[in-house]
This record gives structure tokens, sequence and C-alpha cells, in this order.
């Protein structure tokens, strides 16, 4: 069905998506990621993000690729091109055909591009099927195709690149952090200005008061009780804090004062994976009245002239050996 035509290249047309493609019907062959092996003869290929659910080795499930089809995700809005046999996922994976009147790489590239609501795991087919569709004519989507192939190929590279200087980027953060962290980084100052004195080891225990944060409470005791913003390991980065993304917490009238931040104050993670464990940054006063997880706890310096920021640099260096060897908030600074 033609909808528009205005404003679009001569000889292009604008249809209603619904009208580009044909379904195949999975009823018999969904499998469930449960029933799914690690291994085994077949690809599960499902909505979700991964582009493998798993395998399974029962050929009566399999679908014959006979020319590239498509998957979307009902639940996830996930789009897959899929050019071998494969056996579809359960619940949300619709296979789709594209029309004879299209290139079926074209019509992916263009399904990749139409900007659908975001309903959550609500099912979004029906919204897929409302959206305009952009027909070329049938050379020109070769054309097109053909140069989407190659930009996309020099955008993987580029990433791939990017990727690799990322790993490269964090490698020489590391070694500069040790440097600094082992006093390498100052060895020359000290020469230059005959400063002898010695490192040593103290815990952290000995010059910061440390406190653990707030757990959820369900319900609310005084009217002196208050909701109010909380940092999770997800704001507490190594270096910075993410603040863009700030949900509350109910906090208890008799703990408020302590779970309170104060400026400098010395966050850090004890919870979330190897690489959340032990990252951290100080607090500066970005929210009014702000508290913290029980994942995360923070230090308060007894002597504010002691470099907080250098504390939690060697955190964000160092402090994960020690969480993993203790697992206790009492580690040793250098």
């Amino acid at each position: 069905m033609e909808i528009n035509s205005n404003l679009l290249p001569n000889g292009w047309l604008e249809v209603l998506t619904a009208d580009t493609f044909s379904q195949i019907s999975t009823g018999t062959k969904k499998v469930k990621t449960k029933d799914c092996k690690a291994v085994g003869k077949f690809p599960v290929i499902d909505q979700g993000q991964a582009d493998i659910a798993g395998f399974v080795d029962d050929e009566s499930k399999v679908i014959n690729v006979v020319k590239p089809l498509v998957i979307f995700g009902d639940h996830t809005r996930a789009i897959k091109w899929i050019i071998k046999d494969f056996v579809p996922g359960a619940d949300g994976t619709k296979v789709l055909e594209a029309a004879n009147f299209l290139e079926p790489n074209y019509f992916y590239y263009q399904l990749r591009s139409l900007e659908l609501p975001d309903k959550g795991y609500a099912r979004h087919f029906r919204y897929l099927n409302e959206t305009s569709f952009k027909v070329a004519p049938l050379v020109e989507q070769q054309q097109i195709t053909a140069k989407l192939d190659e930009l996309l190929a020099q955008v993987d590279n580029i990433k791939t690149r990017l990727d690799t200087i990322q790993k490269i980027l964090k490698r020489f953060r590391q070694s500069v952090l040790a440097a600094a962290t082992s006093g390498n980084l100052t060895k020359e100052w000290r020469e230059k200005n005959d400063i002898f004195e010695s490192w040593h080891d103290i815990k952290l225990i000995d010059i910061a008061d440390i406190k653990g944060g707030v757990t959820k409470d369900s319900k609310k005791q005084s009217t002196a009780d208050e909701d109010v913003p909380y940092l999770r390991v997800a704001n507490v980065q190594r270096g910075f804090l993410e603040l863009s993304e700030i949900k509350t917490i109910h906090v208890p009238a008799s703990k408020l004062v302590n779970m309170l931040l104060e400026v400098y104050d010395i966050l850090f993670n004890e919870g979330g994976d190897l690489d959340k464990l032990g990252r951290g940054w100080i607090w500066e006063g970005q929210i009014k009245r702000c508290s913290f997880q029980n994942h995360v706890f923070r230090a308060r310096l007894f002597d504010k002239n002691n470099q907080a920021k250098y504390i939690s640099w060697w955190s964000n260096f160092r402090g994960l050996e020690y969480f993993l060897r203790s697992g206790k908030q009492t580690t040793n600074l250098a």
C-alpha cells in the first residue's frame, strides 16, 4: 500500500513496512532457551542481543534458508541478518522474508534504520508494521546496499581499532598509576629536592572513618525519615562519578546523619564484578543531601590535609588485589 511519495527521489515509493515482507511460520519449530545446549548441530537464534542463543540437535526444528532472512525481536527490537539454516527461538522471535520487490539486504538495512518506540518488554511488532518504508528501484537498491556494505565494513574496522586503542589507554593508565603509587613517578623530584623520607604502609581504617552504605527499607517508620538521592556501584566509576542517572533510597531518620555524604568523602565499590571492585572517586558535593548504597562504602579522612584524590587513585590501581585477598574494608595504603 503506497502511503506517500512526496519529497522522495524519482522512482521511489513510500509504503507501510507491513507490506514489505512475509512472515515465516515457526509454530512447531520454536525452541526455548532452557532447552538449548552449549554445543550441537544447529544454532538457535532468538530475539536476544547475542548472535546465537545455543544449539540443538533436532533436525525437525530447522528452518532452511533459501534466501537471506531477517529476525525481528518482538520484545527486544533486535534485528538479525540470517543466511544459514537455523532453529528459531521461542517467544518474540519473528522470522521475516523480504518481498520480491526488495533486495533482502536492502530490506535488512532499512529495518535497522527504523526508529521504533521503546515499550520495555511489551511487544513491538505492531509498531514495526505501522512504520513507513522507503522503496527505491531495484537497481538502485543494489547500489545502495553495495555502498552500505563498504561503509559499514569501514565502521567495523574503525571500531576494532578504537577497541584496541581503549585497551592501550587502559594499560597506559595502569602503568602511570603503578608508577605514582610506588613512588617512581616522583623519584627524580625527591632526589632534586633532597627528600629522603621513606614510604610506609598504613591502614585506611587508621586515617579515616569508614562507613558502609544504606540498605533498602520498604516502609517508612517515622515522619523524619527521608527518601534521598544515593550513589550505586554504577555511579562510582574509576576516577570519576557518573551522575546522569541518580535514584533515591529510603533512609531512616536514626541513620540519616551518618549516611549523608560530605565534600571530599572517598567512595569505593565493594560490590559488582572484577571490573567494578575497588574502583572509586571523591565526593565534591555535586548533589545536595546525597547518600550511598551498601555495595559502596565511604572513607572520611580524620585529617583533611591528607590527599583524598591520591588515596582514591591508589584504590583504583591496587584496591582490587586487597579486596580479593581480604574481602574487608581495612585495606593497606602504600
